[in-house]
């Protein structure tokens, strides 16, 4: 699916950036910021790691309960951001470097969305790493949080990728009946919530919030394909993170398929970004 020369640019431009940042912790100032941040990163961490790997079951916190039914929400929230500020087409841009190299070879539309989208799953993985370990203490476990993090933004980016393919193939109305309705969605959620929040509750805070959250029967149904990736998140079973991540999975391969599909003018887009700046 993907050139082996594309491959051995992605390694490249890997050993590039890291060759970067050895030089700059080679530095006092570099080095001094990197020490920073270990002991920053590490004091705030190391609460939340001591008490994910240390509790004898899983209980369940009130900011996890929140999670378990905002994450849906905040991943369909995160989608109509990208869809209606048109992020897709700015991550489907090809730095510079990438695009000398790839200009000069005779690579298909497939193989350079693939490259693509492998530097950004790579570069996703410590992204979803770094968060799963954080929140590790809302979370059922470390290996249901990774892979719904990181599972979850794989979806939000490949829907962001579907709309900007699809953009020239489409009529421009239909396009922003995508946009309206998206919005008209994201209306609905938000008024739903705050109905129950204020009906519940006057004063705002995590129980109630949660509590609307739970009986918002819009955020319910208009949040059903990010279903999966808030349950395999509060997963603390092998099973049960199997079947969560089988569903994820299912949604991110179709989506991913849809992109492939509609991938004709992908050189196109990618070029657009650097042409334009």
């Amino acid at each position: 699916m993907i050139d082996p020369a594309l491959t051995k640019l992605m390694w490249l431009l890997m050993r590039g950036g890291l060759r970067q940042v050895k030089r700059l912790l080679k530095t006092p100032s570099g080095a001094l910021t990197a020490a920073l941040m270990i002991v920053v990163f590490g004091v705030g961490m190391l609460p939340s790691i001591t008490v994910g790997f240390t509790r004898p079951e899983a209980i369940p916190t009130e900011f996890a309960s929140i999670l378990l039914f905002g994450v849906p929400v905040l991943m369909y929230l995160a989608t109509t951001t990208l869809v209606l500020t048109d992020s897709g087409k700015s991550l489907l841009e090809l730095r510079p470097p990438e695009l000398q190299f790839v200009l000069a070879g005779p690579f298909s539309n497939s193989q350079i969305l693939s490259f693509r989208l492998l530097t950004l799953a790579l570069g996703r993985i410590p992204i979803s790493f770094f968060f799963a370990i954080f929140l590790l203490a809302h979370f059922g476990s470390f290996v249901g949080a990774f892979l719904g993090i990181f599972l979850g933004g794989a979806l939000i980016t490949l829907t962001s990728f579907l709309y900007t393919l699809l953009v020239p193939r489409f009529d421009r109305r239909i396009m922003m009946l995508v946009r309206l309705l998206l919005v008209i969605g994201a209306a609905l959620i938000t008024a739903d919530t705050a109905y129950h929040v204020l009906r519940n509750d006057n004063v705002i805070s995590l129980e109630s919030l949660q509590s609307a959250l739970a009986e918002c029967r819009v955020a319910h149904v208009l949040t059903i394909p990010f279903a999966p990736f808030g349950n395999l998140m509060m997963s603390d079973s092998a099973m049960a993170i199997g079947r969560y991540a089988g569903g994820s999975v299912l949604s991110v391969l179709a989506c991913l398929a849809a992109c492939y599909l509609s991938n004709s003018g992908f050189a196109e887009l990618a070029v657009e970004g650097v042409a334009r700046r």
